[in-house]
């Protein structure tokens, strides 16, 4: 074919109007020629790019099909076409079959030819990753495989990048394969265009390479890393644009080339002393060898300190900026630069006045240098830095290493932990003013390190409970198994869920760990060798147990974060389990592993008064619960030594007087004028003080009003299968009862959070109204439509009342502004991190406060993890009632009285039993039923219970709106659906603590949990050869001497011993009691005997049914427990047409009543179901099964379950406390003349279960 005709068919082609003709014309030439091709392939790919026309792309795809084939060198120009016609083909069809798609196929076939026709050193592809993001997100398998074959070709840094950091663990085969060639065809390119000397390096092949390098999948020779590192000196003379990323690349390949970093480092100093633009390039490269290998420039830390000491001030301030990066990220900085520092301290420059603060302040200097003291005197921009930087200082409290590499040597004689302990060795702890002084803590602390001590040294397990808050004394306790017997090297695993909320990382034990040492000589000393350099401390990355520390003494700790860590660590002698800021959900299945690994192992679980208990649902802050009858450390002697001092005072901790302007040195004297807690000492005394909470009832008549009209829609919804909308309900209901701010602050905090970009931000109010009327618009039951619909239009009116103006923050800002006038500290409660921050915003945007008073601390606003750790306040602000898992901060021991803002006086009964309850749990883990050092607090204020208004129900105040348009009206008697008598006050206090449980996550009993993970089987033998069947759970009455008397208190039966006197109560006494329970509990309410009558009925029903079925069906095949309750179902469904509960609800009624030791247990043991809330579920069953009682009683038995419902294990506790009690009088009770006394004369576990009969 001639030249003309070869050109015309190109124009062709690049035309609309003959584009088909040339394409047939190419078509017919069979088989084509290389040079068509070379001629021709351009034209074809522009033709691709620039039709619209379905078939005639088909057509050209066609022929690019077969040019690939048949010469796929020639076709290399058309791969970023054809990539992007299939990228594009793949997302649009991502839900189609795709074996049937022509255009993919033809395309994939294509671009195949392509690269099986080529080799990655004569063909590199021009392609970007975001026109091939279709073939690995939407692609089978071999387009997956595909595309990382053209990412290798493409070898750009963001093809490199994409494929070094995808995680292909998952793959098939397939596709492993291919990923593994696309890093060998990167690989090759890369390094044929570095080797080549006719190609021009670019910036793009330097960061591919430095992608691939540390990505580890390139191994350059010496020659090749030279040639770089003089490409990127060259690169960054001349390409200024590109610097940031060559400037990266530095950073890649020092971090895994020590030798590279040591020369480019080098090069960068010699370029100090050439021109301006040199030593511009020069800085940027020091900056970042320091911040990735800050030992190259430590060790020319002379040519740095010529630098800064020079007479040009841009040196200067250089060389100040690159002391601030080691000082941040690299070993401790040598005394020459830290003095040369301090020299530019005094400095007339401005600039570089600021600079030498800002380095000062990253060396860790204790204490502070005496020039930086003294430009923070001054006011300006220089003092306030100054300021500044002596708070981080005096915040960070890290120590530096000794600059002596001396090996520690530990005497034979016993190491003085605490001071006046005697040994030769003494443990030092790091000062705030840098020196190093003997342990001089308090008698609760030190207490609770040796007990700790001298348990573990039994070989015995150990609860240990800090009663108080500091995660960082969980490292002085491992320091103290170490050291407190140095011959027995014990080998310590420290497991540490910490994160940024909870103290406890591997990093931060780390630095706890080095703010202690060791030295031969008593008292505050200036050397000392730190711990770390004695005691090694290794941790566990990927299985392998990796050292991280100098020391080769004795023992050694490994840190975890998680618990599995320990399962590959051997040989531990004492597992450490820091708890004390949270534990997390799957800690027990955990332990129990690791328990299994290290049978030998002692435990010290340790936790604190306040460990956020991460469960399902809310976390609940508090001690482990299961506590009452194990021993903890510390126990109550310590407490008690404690506590026999003179009366606490909170008043001797608080401020005397708040200064006007909150200046580092007016608060410090401030705070000089305060006595100084004691940690742990003073938390207990403050505890054992009856607390002071106080309800302040804001008056806001509208809002009242308004509240109560939508807790009367949740209410009516109780005893309804309403798929969750009363409790939505009531959760709004909550959340306006709370509300600290007005409305349209809260909304706008979260509009701009979310315009950010922050994901993770609260809901705005109407999102939260439009989740009720949603849930309208699609629950099943019709019964609860109304109520939902009527509370959007109260909440809707609730919203409108309180946008521009809230009750309680005006009633806040008044207590603020008493606090100002007064002298005293305020904090605020918030029951999420979100929440304390919007609540900040509106103080500061509506300046109610200061943003120096929050820095100081005079005015805080806390959440629950920062409210355990913070300072002592005269008054801790509470909006609204708290959850019950958070009810540990009502009586927080650093406040003088705590202040519940609350629209509703009715909330002051749970208030004060919540705290009551938490006071218990404290009781529990000190000394179980043996002792209550903690008083419960004292409720004051507004608890006066306000009269029902019986015509106010629904319709607003003050000539106000009626809230529901409906003309229906519920009247307060009819609020408990299960209780005809429940009128007024007291039923609403009943359904608030009902609906407040069910907002709330289930109760756990963790420690008995961890302790005893699996349940035991005990036979007490007594004189007279009778056997008392227990487990570890059960607790039976056991006579203990105290003092001069005798008392009797409730022990675990591993806690027996043979000639123990134990007591039996007959089951009518304890019946009786429990009836007087719940006569005191629901008054007039619930009839107790009835109730317990009809739970009885139901028990029975339940027994005998199953009873019937299992002899039915064990007349012809095994009766197994899946078959009964297969059988129990089917009957269920046949008999009933409208039968709407699941397989698993039916079994939970059954099992509940089966594992029940009697009706009572339905209700004591809150792991139990009482039984269904429906009185047509109830007729159901005994319809199927022809049992006329459940037939006729349901809907009182329905009612009896329903005031029984709230029983739970508080109730059960408080029958063992009255059983207890009357054992323990000297008058004669009903229980001293029904009890039975039994000696033990031998106890031992069996491995059977008991029989149930």
């Amino acid at each position: 074919m001639d030249e003309e005709k070869i050109e015309a068919i190109g124009k062709a082609l690049r035309t609309e109007r003959h584009r088909v003709n040339a394409i047939n014309l190419i078509s017919k030439i069979n088989p084509l020629p290389q040079s068509l091709a070379t001629a021709w392939i351009n034209d074809i790919v522009y033709a691709l790019d620039t039709e619209t026309g379905a078939y005639n792309k088909f057509q050209i795809l066609k022929q690019l099909k077969r040019l690939a084939q048949e010469h796929p060198s020639e076709a290399v120009v058309a791969v970023p076409s054809v990539a992007k016609e299939v990228n594009n083909e793949l997302r649009n069809s991502a839900e189609e079959d795709l074996s049937s798609n022509t255009k993919v196929n033809w395309g994939t076939e294509i671009l195949q030819y392509i690269l099986e026709g080529t080799d990655a050193s004569e063909a590199r592809f021009d392609i970007h990753p975001r026109d091939i993001n279709a073939f690995l997100n939407y692609g089978g398998s071999e387009h997956r495989s595909l595309g990382y074959r053209l990412l290798g070709r493409s070898a750009t840094p963001e093809a490199v990048r994409k494929l070094t950091r995808d995680d292909i663990s998952y793959e098939l085969e397939l596709v492993v394969s291919s990923y593994e060639e696309a890093i060998k065809d990167a690989c090759t390119i890369v390094l044929d265009f570095l080797s080549n000397d006719e190609n021009i390096t670019t910036t793009e092949t330097i960061v591919s390479f430095s992608e691939l390098y540390s990505a580890d999948v390139l191994e350059p020779d010496s020659q090749t890393l030279e040639y770089v590192r003089n490409q990127l000196l060259n690169l960054l003379r001349t390409e200024d644009r590109n610097e940031k990323q060559l400037l990266s690349v530095i950073v890649e390949i020092s971090k895994e080339n020590k030798d590279f970093a040591k020369v480019i480092g080098e090069e960068a100093f010699k370029l100090l002393d050439g021109d301006s633009s040199d030593q511009y390039v020069a800085w940027r490269i020091l900056s970042r060898v320091a911040e990735c290998t800050p030992i190259v420039v430590l060790n020319r830390s002379d040519k740095l300190i010529q630098e800064i000491t020079a007479n040009g001030s841009d040196s200067t301030l250089e060389g100040l900026k690159i002391v601030s990066i080691l000082g941040r990220h690299g070993p401790a900085v040598p005394a020459d630069l830290a003095k040369a520092t301090i020299c530019a301290l005094k400095e007339e420059e401005r600039d570089i006045v600021i600079a030498a603060v800002e380095a000062v302040s990253t060396i860790d200097f204790y204490p502070p240098p005496d020039p930086l003291m003294t430009l923070a005197e001054g006011n300006d921009k220089v003092g306030k830095a100054a300021s500044k930087a002596i708070d981080e200082l005096l915040k960070r409290e890290r120590d530096r290493l000794t600059s002596s590499d001396r090996k520690f040597q530990l005497a034979e004689s016993e190491v003085s932990l605490f001071k006046g302990d005697r040994g030769r060795t003494h443990l030092k702890q790091r000062t705030r003013d840098g020196f190093w002084a003997d342990l001089d803590l308090s008698k609760i602390r030190m207490g609770t390190v040796k007990e700790t001590v001298m348990t573990v040294n039994r070989d015995e397990n150990v609860p240990v409970v800090f009663p108080y808050y500091e995660p960082r004394d969980v490292v002085l306790l491992a320091i103290a198994l170490v050291l407190s017997d140095t011959k027995a090297k014990r080998q310590i695993g420290i497991y540490s869920p910490g994160s940024r909320a909870h103290w406890g990382m591997k990093g931060e034990i780390r630095d706890e760990l080095n703010k202690f040492a060791l030295s031969n000589v008593a008292g505050e000393v200036v050397n000392a060798v730190p711990i770390p350099n004695i005691v090694p401390h290794a941790y566990v990355w990927d299985k392998e147990v990796k050292n991280d520390s100098r020391g080769d003494g004795p023992g050694r700790f490994i840190l975890c974060k998680e618990l599995h860590d320990l399962e590959y660590v051997s040989d531990l002698d004492v597992i450490l389990l820091n708890l004390t800021s949270r534990t997390k959900e799957d800690l027990q299945e955990r332990l129990r592993d690791v328990e299994e690994k290290h049978p030998q192992a002692t435990f010290v679980n340790a936790y604190s008064y306040y460990v956020k208990n991460e469960r399902d649902g809310r976390p609940r802050y508090g001690p482990p619960l299961g506590l009452d009858s194990i021993s903890t450390v510390p126990g109550l002697n310590t407490i008690d030594t404690v506590l026999q001092r003179s009366n606490f005072n909170r008043e001797s901790y608080l401020s005397e007087s708040a200064p006007a302007d909150f200046t580092l040195s007016s608060l410090t004297k401030c705070i000089n004028t305060q006595k100084k807690w004691s940690l742990g000492e003073d938390d207990i005394r403050s505890l054992a003080d009856a607390a002071s909470i106080r309800i302040d009832h804001v008056k806001a008549k509208d809002i009242s009003s308004l509240l109560d009209q939508v807790f009367k829609e949740s209410a009516s919804l109780r005893g309804v299968d309403d798929g969750g909308a009363g409790g939505m309900i009531f959760s709004r209901q909550l959340f306006f009862e709370r509300l600290p701010v007005p409305g349209k602050d809260f909304d706008e905090w979260v509009r701009e959070r979310y315009y950010r970009g922050e994901w993770f931000v609260p809901p705005l109010i109407n999102e939260r109204i439009g989740d009720i009327e949603e849930r309208a618009g699609t629950v099943e039951n019709l019964q609860a439509v109304r109520p939902l619909n009527r509370s959007v239009r109260i909440f809707q009116q609730i919203d409108q009342r309180l946008r521009e103006q809230n009750p309680l923050f005006d009633k806040l800002k008044e207590y603020i502004r008493d606090t100002r006038e007064n002298d005293q500290r305020l904090a605020i409660f918030s029951e999420s991190p979100k929440h304390a921050e919007i609540l900040k915003y509106s103080l500061l945007k509506q300046e109610v406060v200061t943003q120096d008073e929050l820095d100081t601390g005079f005015i805080s606003v806390v959440s629950p993890d920062e409210a355990r750790g913070m300072d002592v306040h005269d008054i801790l602000v509470v909006f609204g009632v708290l959850h019950r898992e958070n009810a540990a901060f009502y009586i927080h021991p650093r406040v003088s009285e705590t202040l519940i803002l609350t629209y509703d006086r009715t909330w002051a009964t749970m208030v004060e039993r919540h705290a009551r309850e938490f006071v218990e749990t404290l009781n529990d883990v000190v000394g179980g039923s043996n002792s209550s050092p903690y008083l419960y607090p004292e409720l004051l204020g507004d608890t006066e219970q306000e009269p029902v208004d019986e015509t106010s129900n629904v319709e607003s105040t003050g000539g106000s709106v009626v809230a529901d348009g409906d003309s229906q009206h519920y009247k307060s008697g009819s609020l408990d659906p299960a209780s005809s008598a429940g009128q007024g006050l007291k039923t609403k206090v009943k359904i608030l603590a009902d609906a407040m449980e069910a907002v709330s996550s289930r109760e756990y009993r963790e420690e008995s949990g961890r302790y005893e993970r699996e349940i035991r089987h005990y036979i007490v033998k007594t004189e007279f050869d009778k056997e008392i069947k227990l487990t570890n759970y059960d607790r039976i009455l056991c006579r203990r001497p105290n003092n001069s008397k005798v008392e009797y208190h409730w022990v675990s039966p591993e806690a027996l011993t043979s000639g123990d006197t134990i007591v039996t109560i007959p089951d009518e006494i304890e019946r009786e009691l429990w009836r007087e329970q719940l006569r005191n509990l629901y008054e007039n309410e619930v009839n107790a005997d009835q109730a317990i009558n009809r739970l009885t009925d139901w028990y029975e029903a339940l027994q005998e049914i199953w009873r019937r079925i299992e002899e039915d069906l064990s007349t012809t095949e095994i009766a197994t427990d899946s078959k009964i309750h297969e059988v129990i179902f089917e009957n269920l469904e046949q008999s009933n047409d409208n039968f709407e509960r699941t397989k698993p609800t039916v079994q939970t009624w059954f099992n509940s009543v089966l594992e029940a030791d009697g009706p009572l247990n339905l209700v004591k043991d809150p792991s139990l179901t009482i039984g269904p809330r429906s009185y047509s579920d109830i007729e159901a069953i005994g319809r199927a099964f022809k049992y006329d009682r459940l037939s006729a009683d349901a809907k009182e038995i329905e009612a009896a379950m329903e005031g029984l419902r709230t029983i739970n294990r508080q109730q059960g506790h408080e029958l063992h406390d009255a059983i207890r009690e009357q054992m323990n009088t000297s008058k004669s009770t009903h229980v001293r003349e029904a009890a039975e006394q039994h000696v033990v004369k031998d106890i031992k576990q069996i491995n059977n279960e008991f029989n149930s009969n």
